[in-house]
């Protein structure tokens, strides 16, 4: 026992040496702390926790572009869509628009299959109201935030955005009037006029006729606001259905039997709320509505 003394005592003042450096000697190397980002330099959002689907970025667009379109801007669904592809793309890259937690992903809507938006698929489309209704209040908190602490900024983006969107119209043609005038009449125009003279000269519902005879009653528009209307109509038409998807079009007007009920919906407002809830259960469906109720605004407004 004598023998193991001096080692045991030797151990013991070793120990007590290495707890007494380190807690008197300074620390070699020891990183200075990282200053905290201030105020001016912080990101539009709260820096990512957890990187967010692509479609929430469409998403903020989609309610961005529905808060400051105005109502006189008449855009095909093509269109509407392309702003908002536009709008969502300059928010992550122009303003730096940075997502904070907080968001949720219904249950059975993959996260894979949102990080590319595909808002013409209709599945698609239907995982994007999906996320969307299950994120209402923080896609409003993100967008008020926009329109308030970077309102300038935000403004300024969606100006440029929406002056953009017109270079995507198309002119209209030949073969998309000849397609309108099929489908609504060959004098639309005028024969919107004529359904809505004052009330006391109009046909009364039991009297019409699909193809009315010229008659006295009739309302003649002047040439060249007749000529406008039919030439933004055909225009809005050619923008959303190109040359080859307007066969497609004809087949399923022909096939659901719609000729007549847009012809007459376009001059008496009388589509049923079932008939068009029907239409937009189908794409093109969904599309060809939104395109028709367009062309009744044209040819009811006045210069």
């Amino acid at each position: 026992m004598n023998k193991l003394l001096p080692y045991v005592l030797g151990g013991t003042v070793l120990l007590a040496g290495v707890i007494v450096s380190r807690r008197v000697l300074p620390k070699d190397g020891a990183p200075a702390p990282s200053p905290k980002p201030t105020p001016a330099t912080a990101p539009l959002q709260p820096v990512r926790v957890e990187e967010p689907p692509e479609a929430l970025y469409w998403l903020v667009a989609q309610a961005l572009v529905e808060k400051l379109k105005t109502g006189d801007l008449l855009l095909t669904v093509r269109e509407n869509r392309e702003l908002i592809r536009q709008t969502s793309l300059h928010l992550r890259e122009e303003l730096g628009l940075e997502l904070p937690p907080g968001f949720a992903l219904p249950p059975g809507v993959s996260r894979s299959g949102l990080e590319h938006p595909e808002s013409s698929d209709p599945d698609h489309y239907a995982f994007l109201q999906q996320v969307q209704a299950g994120n209402r209040d923080y896609l409003q908190k993100i967008v008020d935030r926009l329109l308030d602490e970077y309102a300038s900024q935000t403004t300024q983006l969606m100006v440029e955005r929406l002056a953009a969107i017109q270079s995507f119209r198309k002119p209209g043609d030949a073969q998309s009037l000849s397609f309108v005038k099929a489908l609504y009449g060959e004098s639309f125009v005028n024969d919107y006029a004529t359904a809505h003279r004052p009330k006391e000269d109009q046909v009364k519902p039991w009297a019409r006729q699909r193809n009315p005879p010229e008659s006295s009653g009739a309302v003649t528009r002047p040439a060249k606001e007749a000529a406008a209307a039919q030439a933004q109509v055909s225009s809005l038409w050619r923008t959303e259905f190109g040359p080859e998807e307007l066969s497609t079009v004809q087949e399923y007007i022909l096939n659901q039997n719609l000729r007549d009920k847009l012809r007459d919906d376009l001059l008496y407002s009388d589509l049923s709320a079932a008939e068009r809830s029907l239409m937009e259960k189908s794409a093109i469906g969904c599309r060809l509505v939104f395109l028709h109720d367009l062309t009744c605004r044209v040819v009811s407004a006045r210069p």
